[in-house]
């Protein structure tokens, strides 16, 4: 029952060892949780950058510079779209009131026939005021049906930009807001894991008691060659070293288990975060591709806002040309007006009987629904105010091209700011992943710390066999208090809680609840 023949080197050696990879531990963990704060803090920029942008482009509960801007089109188009209609009734009304007109011309000109003699010096002036009357009245009928055939075709142009090209601006610049609205939504996914990490890692202070309680326990075991007491003190020593030895193997290889379990939970989590953080990336991405700004190709942007420009410019030209078709409108009624002045008064000298008088009366009646077709004409409602539109016009050009211009100012800064912020995430995150590495090499020669306690027990077992030879029925319980104390410790070790969990709401987490 000699201590002597114990080889206390190889217990030396495993606390120093042990002591080492407690370091290791410290360290790994130490890396882990200075990078962690880095990562949740790139993750809260990342988002953060697409949620400033996206309440600048589209805020919830009030337009945003994309719905101020497509509301500003809208409401345009929409009074352009009112105004072509006032335009195509006075159109209507221009063209009705020529017929009546043509009625009392062909009234008029049969009196003129039957009143006056062929060859007559009346006949001759009333002849002329009679045909330049009909081929200002031919001009007119002319102007009012190209006007309609104008006018038809700025309406159908101004519902093409309502129900087409409006719509199809406010869908592109959308699918930016969608993007980054999807962005700042699916950051909830990454919330779980940083709380799961940041709630396992307890584990290293669990962890980090029970090697502690390895250590003690192992340092109590070089305590033979200081030990002078009776056979009863030795023979208690060598059951503490039997039962100690045992305990710190099991023990160790528990908690290389849970390191490599929390080494795993802990990659899984990392990757979870990293996809998101990855699909940011893609998302900045997608967004560079509708801006295009390294490509020499219209980017889709480009062409979004050339279909905004040239639909305003292609309405107020269309505009101009009707404007120009009602100016020779009312120079050609205003003509028309003029000749039929001229026909009444020659009209009223020459009449001095009843058929002159008929002629006189059917000639003013002429000139009276001339006037009333000037009065339409002059007065036509979505032209009167020319200048006034093609102000406006104008003025939404500028509009349109600021807000372009500022949107796309805000999407290239959205997308730089996200790529800054998520390239340093990845890179907290690859060091998270490194120290994840380091973590695990801390169970590296953990084996020939087990072999070596494995033999110090089977020579403890040894000895022991030899003392039941000599005393059969020996106590085996320890006498030692603090031997006891230090078992219970052993069989009993604050990993137990991560171990011994819940199955199922373990695998419900992913990370180990204590």
């Amino acid at each position: 029952m000699q201590a002597s023949t114990l080889d206390h080197g190889r217990i030396a050696w495993a606390i120093g060892s042990l002591k080492a990879v407690q370091a290791r531990i410290d360290q790994a963990y130490g890396h882990i949780c200075t990078d962690l704060p880095e990562i949740n803090k790139g993750v809260l920029l990342t988002v953060q950058q697409a949620a400033e942008i996206l309440d600048s482009l589209s805020i919830t509960g009030s337009p945003g510079r994309i719905g101020a801007l497509t509301e500003r089109l809208e409401e345009f188009l929409k009074s352009l779209d009112v105004q072509a209609g006032h335009m195509t009734r006075s159109l209507a009304q221009s063209l009705e009131i020529l017929e009546h007109i043509d009625h009392d011309y062909q009234r008029s000109l049969s009196l003129f026939e039957r009143s006056f003699p062929p060859r007559s010096s009346a006949d001759s002036i009333l002849a002329d005021g009679f045909s330049a009357f009909a081929a200002a009245r031919n001009d007119l009928r002319h102007i009012l049906e190209k006007s309609c055939l104008a006018q038809s075709e700025y309406q159908e142009m101004v519902r093409s930009g309502r129900d087409t090209v409006l719509p199809s601006l406010a869908c592109s610049l959308n699918s930016v807001t969608d993007i980054l609205r999807d962005l700042v939504s699916r950051s909830n996914i990454v919330k779980n894991p940083i709380l799961k990490i940041m709630s396992g890692l307890q584990t290293h202070d669990i962890v980090n008691q029970d090697i502690t309680a390895i250590v003690l326990g192992l340092q109590q075991m070089l305590r033979p060659v200081e030990i002078t007491g009776g056979t009863g003190e030795k023979l208690d020593f060598l059951l503490f070293q039997e039962k100690a030895s045992l305990l710190a193997q099991d023990l160790i290889v528990r908690l290389a288990g849970v390191i490599r379990t929390h080494g795993r939970d802990l990659e899984r989590e990392i990757r979870i975060i990293e996809n998101m953080i990855r699909s940011a990336k893609e998302d900045k991405d997608a967004i560079s591709d509708f801006l295009l700004l390294k490509c020499y190709s219209k980017s889709t942007f480009d062409i979004v806002s050339q279909e905004i420009t040239c639909m305003i410019e292609d309405l107020s030209s269309a505009f101009d040309s009707l404007a120009d078709l009602v100016s020779l409108q009312k120079a050609t009624v205003s003509r028309m007006a003029s000749v039929c002045e001229d026909l009444e008064r020659i009209a009223e000298d020459r009449s001095c009987g009843g058929t002159e008088i008929a002629l006189l009366e059917s000639i003013s009646g002429l000139r009276v629904r001339v006037e009333s077709l000037a009065r339409v004409i002059w007065h036509a409602t979505g032209v009167s105010g020319h200048m006034e539109i093609t102000g406006e016009f104008s003025r939404i050009r500028v509009v349109a091209s600021h807000n372009l211009d500022d949107i796309r100012r805000l999407m290239i800064e959205s997308m730089e700011g996200i790529d800054i912020c998520a390239a340093r995430c990845l890179d907290s995150i690859e060091r998270f992943k490194q120290d994840i590495e380091d973590l695990l090499k801390t169970l590296t020669g953990s084996e020939i710390i087990l072999d070596d306690l494995r033999r110090f027990s089977q020579c403890i077992s040894s000895i022991l066999d030899e003392v039941g030879r000599h005393i059969p029925s020996y106590d085996q319980s320890l006498g030692s208090q603090e031997f006891r104390d230090i078992i219970h410790r052993l069989e009993h070790p604050h990993s137990d809680h991560l171990s011994s969990g819940d199955e199922a709401e373990r695998k419900e987490t992913g990370l180990t609840l204590f």
